[in-house]
């Protein structure tokens, strides 16, 4: 049985815009290798995790995966948290054929279709839809003065931009419409 360390790679962003949520993710990876490596390890092999700066910049993404698979040598790539982040790595991935698991990239695979590429947040085929769809169906439950802010007169007004190949309809206003009349669209 193989005992040598299972390397995983990735990328977070632990400077620029976007760094207090990558050091937050960072923590939490850190945590769970340590859990994970003082309790019988991964396939019982201990964890070690390679973390490179993205800065919260996407043109560093694919240099930075080359590197994780050529120089770090890392045995399992994972994914950031977000399309812009996970998008620009694809094509290496898909070039590498390699299993890829996007922590939260949720449209990424749109336009890929890469059938080794999953994500952990569980949101069905149609991601872009599934975020959103609670909080259309709890709006729609509501009695009018709730949905109203408190004011049977007034209209609550949701912004949305189209999703693409939705014929210009977001899935907020096709939301929207199954709230007879509480809600009115822009669409931006």
């Amino acid at each position: 049985m193989d005992t040598t360390p299972l390397r995983i790679g990735y990328c977070l962003s632990l400077s620029g815009a976007l760094a207090s949520n990558g050091k937050t993710a960072r923590l939490a990876h850190q945590i769970w290798q340590e859990n994970v490596n003082a309790n019988g390890k991964l396939l019982g092999r201990p964890v070690e995790l390679v973390c490179l700066d993205d800065q919260t910049n996407p043109k560093l993404v694919p240099d930075l995966y080359q590197r994780l698979l050529d120089v770090e040598k890392v045995d399992v790539v994972v994914g950031a948290y977000g399309d812009n982040s996970v998008a620009p790595a694809m094509p290496l991935i898909v070039e590498r054929k390699r299993f890829f698991l996007g922590l939260m990239a949720l449209a990424v695979n749109a336009k890929f279709n890469y059938p080794q590429y999953f994500v952990m947040i569980p949101t069905g085929p149609h991601p872009h839809l599934a975020l959103t769809e609670g909080f259309f169906q709890i709006a729609g439950q509501q009695n009018p003065k709730a949905r109203n802010g408190g004011h049977p007169g007034r209209r609550r007004t949701v912004l949305a931009k189209p999703r693409p190949g939705s014929q210009g309809q977001s899935c907020a206003a096709r939301h929207a419409g199954r709230l007879r009349g509480q809600v009115s669209l822009i669409n931006n």
